[in-house]
Parts: C-alpha cells; sequence; structure tokens
C-alpha cells in the first residue's frame, strides 16, 4: 500500500514539475522572440528616424505582440528613441493571471544607413 501512494505522490510531483518547465520553456521562447524581432524593429526605426503604423502593423502581424514607444516627441538625428515590445502569456502552473512578456531596447536615429 506504501508503495503505491509513493508512486502516487511522485508522479503529481513529477506533473507538477513537468508543468513549472513548460512555463519557463514558453517564457524563454517567447523572451527570444520579442528579442529577435527588436532587432529588426531597431534597424527600421534607425533607418527611418521613427516608428510608422507600418511598422507596427509588421509587429503585430500575428495579433499578439505590441510595440511601444517609450519616448516622447519628435527626435533629431543621432538621437535615441526608446520602445518595448511585448506579448501577453496565459502561463499553466506559475501564476494565475496573464503574465506579461517585455522587451525594451533603443535605437539610435540615423546609425545604419
Amino acid at each position: 500500500m506504501a508503495s503505491k501512494l509513493g508512486t502516487i505522490l511522485s508522479l503529481l510531483f513529477v506533473s507538477l514539475t513537468l508543468a513549472i518547465l513548460g512555463d519557463l520553456g514558453a517564457i524563454q521562447i517567447i523572451h527570444s522572440d520579442l528579442d529577435a524581432l527588436a532587432l529588426t524593429v531597431g534597424y527600421q526605426i534607425s533607418s527611418n528616424g521613427l516608428i510608422t503604423e507600418s511598422l507596427k502593423g509588421f509587429v503585430n502581424k500575428d495579433g499578439k505582440t505590441t510595440l511601444v514607444s517609450l519616448t516622447q516627441g519628435p527626435v533629431a538625428l543621432g538621437g535615441t528613441i526608446e520602445f518595448a515590445l511585448s506579448r501577453v502569456y496565459h502561463p499553466l502552473i506559475v501564476r494565475k493571471e496573464d503574465m506579461a512578456i517585455t522587451v525594451k531596447r533603443s535605437a539610435v536615429i540615423g546609425y545604419i544607413i
């Protein structure tokens, strides 16, 4: 009887551990995707000089990612625009409510021509 109870408890702990590892892996994948997208967005901002609506549409093509400018007002040549890319994640076990995974980056205007 004790052997069966031990097996049931160990399966419970193993399944919880796998769920936590699944959440951590999914968060890492989303963060890596946002980081790669931030490189492309930074290049486009540096080339164009501002965040355009077409760039926001490119970022939001899947309907999950949002692009927000953290810099207020216009920026001159050589200035810096800070931006944030964020995506909402629905975790399995780490939290009860949704998580917003955000990557903040900056781009220098006119650095890449």
